[in-house]
């Protein structure tokens, strides 16, 4: 510490204070040797029997002078670790949001399994979202990027092999081995049928 002004420690509470601007490091953790040596720095808590205390935490907020009220003091957001099964002092990871900087909402979940939730704290499956998915552009799998389900402007597209097979367009028509579908239901193939089917030659 250059200046031990800087270094106070009051209640249980170690405070460094820098002033530093464009995201220059306050505190920074580096090993005493330029090479085979790794920074860790550990947040430990101590509870005994707790599963839903968050028993380290990382906190992220601001202080802004401008603002004499509540909201002087707020709270953007949170990384925390809960113990999950005390038997063997093992647990989750947490994403905290603070919509009011003061009252934590559960934004994500990350499992001691590897599962992730969005909006649930029990996710059910690897990716687990409680809530709506707004893609871009297309939703494709993971060993075979042929396979996709394209979004565009109003219109889906169901490819395979990279082509489209099937075409739902904005009206709700929907193309069989066709993208342009004229009736609501259109089958690109060399049989005839009825019923609002549209044919024709593939």
């Amino acid at each position: 510490i250059v200046a031990e002004s800087n270094l106070t420690f009051t209640g249980g509470t170690l405070t460094v204070k820098g002033d530093k601007s464009n995201e220059e490091a306050i505190l920074k953790v580096q090993p005493d040797s330029t090479n085979g040596r790794d920074a860790v720095l550990v947040v430990e808590g101590a509870r005994n029997l707790s599963t839903t205390a968050n028993t380290a935490m990382i906190r992220l907020q601001n202080q802004d002078d401008h603002l004499s009220d509540a909201n002087q003091y707020n709270i953007l957001g949170a990384i925390v670790g809960r113990v999950t099964d005390h038997s063997d002092n093992h647990g989750d990871m947490h994403f905290l949001t603070y919509a009011d900087g003061a009252t934590a909402s559960e934004t994500m979940t990350l499992k001691g399994d590897g599962k992730v939730g969005i909006g649930t704290t029990s996710p059910a499956g690897e990716l687990h979202v409680a809530g709506s998915i707004i893609v871009d552009y297309a939703l494709a799998h993971g060993g075979d990027t042929n396979n996709q389900i394209q979004f565009d402007t109003d219109t889906q597209n169901f490819k395979t092999d990279g082509t489209t097979r099937m075409t739902i367009t904005s009206a709700g028509k929907v193309g069989i081995n066709n993208t342009s579908p004229s009736a609501r239901l259109h089958v690109e193939t060399t049989n005839t049928y009825s019923n609002g089917i549209s044919d024709a030659t593939a």
